[in-house]
């Protein structure tokens, strides 16, 4: 086994008299690693005429060449640039020079077109894709985030979204990488794409299309469900929260999924149990783990911040309020720092709260 599930909850015991909220702490733990070769990098750029103010464009090439020799060999690397249309400028393995000459500019943003077409393209595919997405500008053909709702995400497939400047749509790039299982940057000056690509960078692996299943009645924080990570190349966290009805027998969570392991080189099942008993209210009080609740009621207040920031809440306020008192009592520093850091700036918090959301 390269990956093992260790689950930890806020309760041992549940009501026999009353719904019972459990919290949970799922981490995903790599036990072993090997250099995987095979990883698809699919880079995605925005080529209408404001790519070319700042060097944009030429910057955002010339990261993705750095990256395609960072990587380790037998990995791939294409280029699509997209405005009218999607197009492939180039492919070839990692290692190689990209050698692209005066890349034509585009006259429009048909974003949601060029979304709709790259995913239904690498819906073939079964290897691992880390898809990233670059853009200055806003959609011309589709504006509103829900249009965006529909649009299936193969579990293969890992979406970056990386905005440059202030004219672009921040809620729409966030939740693609939200449903993709990513992360959002928001960068205001085009020479830090270079880093933004190197933290993209692979080298080691020890599962790749992880899938897990969650209890009935428990619902994802920090990832869509089912929750589909196309690579596993450190521990990832993930927070879950659900109501138990009252009852008189002992409650089985059953954990389902699988992942394809590269050292055995086989698909492998998942089956996790956790076993919660019953008990009056007042022990399941007393035995309550009060650090869980505080961690996962973090996250549940760091998610209600997004949604109040994406729609434009007046309630965000009170809302990041909250947080800073929720961040507190988790006493994780690194929790409180980033808290620190959020400014009420809708671009800079929708990418903080993605990176911190995705955080090991």
């Amino acid at each position: 086994m390269t990956v093992s599930l260790k689950i930890r909850s806020s309760h041992t015991f549940v009501s026999f008299e009353r719904p019972t909220q459990v919290s949970l702490i799922i981490r995903v733990v790599p036990e072993a690693f090997t250099q995987f070769s095979g990883i698809h990098y699919v880079i995605l750029i925005d080529n209408s005429p404001s790519m070319l103010k700042d060097n944009k464009l030429n910057i955002a090439i010339a990261s993705a060449n750095k990256l395609s020799y960072e990587i380790p060999p037998g990995n791939y690397l294409s280029i699509y640039l997209f405005s009218n249309d999607l197009e492939k400028v180039y492919e070839g393995p990692s290692g190689n020079p990209i050698a692209l000459q005066n890349v034509k500019k585009g006259y429009t943003t048909n974003f949601h077109k060029a979304i709709t077409k790259i995913l239904q393209q690498l819906a073939y595919s079964q290897l691992p894709v880390k898809l990233i997405i670059l853009s200055d500008g806003k959609p011309t053909d589709k504006r509103n985030v829900k249009d965006y709702e529909s649009i299936q995400i193969p579990p293969n497939v890992q979406i970056i979204s990386v905005g440059i400047g202030r004219d672009y749509n921040e809620v729409i790039l966030k939740r693609l990488s939200d449903k993709g299982s990513g992360v959002y940057y928001h960068i205001e000056d085009p020479t830090q794409l270079p880093s933004v690509f190197a933290q993209q960078k692979v080298t080691d692996v020890a599962a790749y299309n992880f899938v897990l299943n969650l209890p009935p009645g428990f619902e994802s924080i920090n990832y869509e469900v089912p929750v589909n990570l196309p690579i596993i190349d450190r521990t990832i966290s993930i927070y879950a929260i659900g109501s138990i009805p009252p009852g008189n027998q002992p409650v089985q969570l059953l954990f389902t999924g699988s992942y394809f392991d590269p050292v055995r080189r086989m698909n492998v099942p998942i089956q996790e149990q956790l076993i919660l008993q019953r008990a009056s209210e007042i022990q399941v009080m007393q035995t309550v783990n009060q650090g869980i609740i505080s961690e996962v009621r973090y996250f549940s207040l760091l998610k209600q911040y997004s949604n109040a920031l994406a729609s434009g809440s007046k309630e965000v306020t009170t809302i990041a309020q909250e947080l800073r008192a929720a961040a507190e009592q988790t006493r994780r520093e690194d929790l409180i720092e980033e808290t620190r850091r959020l400014t009420g700036d809708t671009k800079s918090d929708l990418s903080e709260v993605t990176r911190t959301m995705r955080k090991s």
